[in-house]
């Protein structure tokens, strides 16, 4: 609501204007020293007498004079409401829907847990940044119009999300995971990380990216804390071109593979993991990996356990065995469709060269494509040859269940007096 006075003066909403001099003024009771102090509750279209004095900078007064004043109404802009979108462990979107009074709305002032207000100009749209997870804030907004007045504060209390995801691109770099601090805890540096950070262990990890050179390490637990060393890693179209997966001791990784995955080696394991390790494989999408061992170990190295949940899986040893490579401790398929080739001399699922089965393969279900190199069985033991002449690589424990759709093909020999590999089995060898 405005008094209007003379055309060099004005009250609006309480305020009194005087442009010339210093000025004492009464409305009513209510005495005012200074020109820009305030008067609040004047009543609509209601009379108000004003008496006013001037003073100089000698302190002398003016006599006392009056003026007659009458207010009367003035919409302002109102905020209806205050809507939150797009709220994440560090941001909230808010959109303001306000109205226009007598004037058009000129700006849009945003403000959080008592900071400054930003100055958002026209736009009723703004997002605060930088925020803590899981916390409250209050929000405060006003508009003003053409002239300057403001509406009604609106405030808001809303919270940031927790965090559900620790989202990593390996294209920003080498992604590395080791033991946290304490139990059940991680530290995870690179792929976009500014520094090294520590997270609950039961956080996923979720991978993009495409690298020609970064690769993924997660380092080995101890004997006494394996449970410090379990992650949830979760593949979103990475493509890895010449880095591996490393999977160290006492360690248990649960992949998640969703869109198309790729990696990629002339030499060395794609994904390697040791005897005291286990890597369990899930989701809706592909993998296909490529290296001296597909997903395993090399030679007669010791590898842990493999497990195969579902998911489109391509793996591919151009040296040892499509999937495993050493002595196995289990490889186990329970779902989805699995090809495993070994171009080289080791089995499609079981030994490398020169490499027995000691542990088990499993096939409980899913649709498996197993095809040996030379001299190796399609599912067992690997080829031996030269120096292990007369010795035959053997794999006595394969269970293979009737529900589970299964080819298995033996690779070649190099000679007509070569011993041939089982499709199933063990693996043959040459002198």
């Amino acid at each position: 609501m405005v008094i209007k006075l003379k055309p060099w003066q004005e009250v609006i909403g309480g305020i009194i204007f005087i442009i010339i001099g210093v000025v004492s003024v009464i409305i009513g009771k209510d005495l005012m020293d200074e020109n820009n102090e305030k008067s609040e509750n004047f009543i609509e279209v209601t009379g108000y007498v004003v008496d006013y004095e001037y003073q100089d900078k000698y302190d002398y007064e003016s006599p006392a004079a009056g003026v007659a004043v009458k207010t009367f109404d003035y919409n302002f802009a109102t905020i209806k409401n205050i809507t939150t979108s797009d709220i994440t462990d560090s941001s909230i979107t808010i959109t303001v829907d306000a109205t226009a009074g007598d004037n058009p709305i000129s700006n849009y002032y945003f403000s959080i847990d008592g900071k400054k207000y930003i100055d958002n100009s026209t736009n009723n749209v703004y997002t605060f940044t930088n925020l803590e997870e899981e916390t409250e804030y209050n929000i405060n907004a006003y508009v003003t119009d053409t002239l300057n007045y403001n509406s009604a504060n609106y405030n808001l209390n809303t919270a940031t999300e927790a965090v559900t995801e620790l989202a990593l691109d390996i294209s920003l770099g080498n992604i590395v995971i080791n033991e946290g601090s304490t139990e059940n805890t991680l530290y995870v540096s690179g792929g976009g990380l500014a520094e090294q950070i520590e997270i609950d262990n039961t956080l996923p990890i979720v991978i993009t990216g495409t690298t020609e050179e970064y690769g993924i390490d997660i380092y080995g637990g101890t004997s006494n804390i394996t449970s410090n060393i379990t992650s949830n890693i979760t593949l979103n179209n990475v493509n890895i071109s010449g880095g591996s997966i490393d999977i160290g001791s006492y360690t248990t990784i649960n992949l998640y593979i969703e869109g198309e995955n790729t990696i990629n080696l002339n030499y060395g394991v794609a994904i390697s993991l040791i005897g005291t390790s286990t890597l369990k494989i899930d989701g809706l999408g592909s993998l296909s990996v490529t290296g001296g061992t597909g997903i395993g170990n090399s030679g007669v190295q010791g590898i842990g356990t493999i497990i195969i949940n579902s998911g489109t899986i391509s793996a591919v040893g151009n040296i040892n065995a499509g999937i495993g490579g050493g002595d196995l401790a289990l490889v186990e398929i329970n779902g989805g469709n699995v090809t495993a080739i070994s171009t080289g001399t080791g089995a499609g699922i079981g030994g490398g060269t020169n490499s027995s089965v000691t542990g088990e393969i499993r096939i409980n279900g899913g649709t498996v494509y197993a095809q040996g190199g030379m001299l190796a069985a399609g599912i067992g033991g690997g080829g031996m040859y030269q120096t292990y002449c007369g010795i035959q690589s053997t794999a006595a424990n394969i269970y293979i269940s009737d529900s589970a759709n299964v080819t298995a093909i033996a690779g070649g020999v190099y000679n007509d007096h070569d011993t041939p590999p089982e499709n199933i089995g063990s693996g043959g060898f040459s002198c």
